[in-house]
């Protein structure tokens, strides 16, 4: 992981631990999280000072869920919530149930990883960043091009639809290109969410491409 802290270094994740992600604006403690996860020890990162790459990873599992290509949203923030803190626990030693009474929405939930999973994740994330990148380069050109031929047929009714269909079949055909990698790289993401993720904790999805995949909190 490219994170500038020597904390997460220190922790043993050659072995499977839990990473526990808030979006709150509450002042979290060790004494607390102990308390309400009935653990005996564990470590919290507050992302602003320790952690900023690291809950940008976790959120991008947000973004890149809720996309909407077809709608150009290749990272839908509608609904996101920021990580703000990370707690770290030894994997399947905490108990749940009365932090989700506790923390409610404020408790985004939990993951059971290794060193290695956040590699491939941030890879996975890099891959797809590639893809959409292209995507979101073209798509611009072709906004320019549609304000160009605009001018240019301002004068001219059937130029202007003329020009106007040569440049949504150029965008249509562009998307149809880039498609496959898109889906691809999202897809993996949601396999690797659903590897890992706890199961009966779940952060809110506001908008996907499947209107009946919605996650309650």
């Amino acid at each position: 992981m490219s994170t500038n802290t020597e904390d997460i270094n220190e922790l043993d994740m050659d072995k499977e631990v839990t990473f526990i992600l808030f979006s709150t604006q509450q002042k979290l403690t060790l004494t607390e999280l102990k308390r309400t996860f009935r653990v005996k020890k564990g470590k919290l990162f507050k992302i602003r000072n320790d952690m900023y790459e690291l809950g940008k990873l976790f959120e991008a599992i947000q973004l890149i869920k809720n996309s909407i290509p077809n709608d150009d949203k290749f990272f839908n923030f509608d609904g996101i919530q920021h990580v703000t803190h990370i707690y770290v626990v030894k994997s399947k030693t905490c108990t749940k149930d009365f932090a989700v009474m506790k923390f409610g929405d404020e408790l985004i939930g939990g993951y059971d990883i290794m060193r290695s999973d956040l590699r491939i994740l941030e890879e996975i994330r890099n891959e797809y960043v590639k893809a959409t990148s292209k995507c979101s380069h073209a798509i611009h050109i072709i906004r320019d091009l549609k304000n160009h031929t605009s001018n240019i047929s301002n004068s001219n009714i059937n130029l202007s639809i003329q020009l106007n269909e040569m440049v949504d079949l150029l965008r249509s055909s562009f998307y149809e290109f880039a498609k496959p990698d898109m889906e691809k790289w999202k897809k993996e993401i949601i396999q690797w969410d659903e590897k890992h993720r706890w199961e009966d904790v779940y952060y809110k999805v506001e908008a996907t491409n499947d209107p009946t995949e919605k996650l309650a909190a």
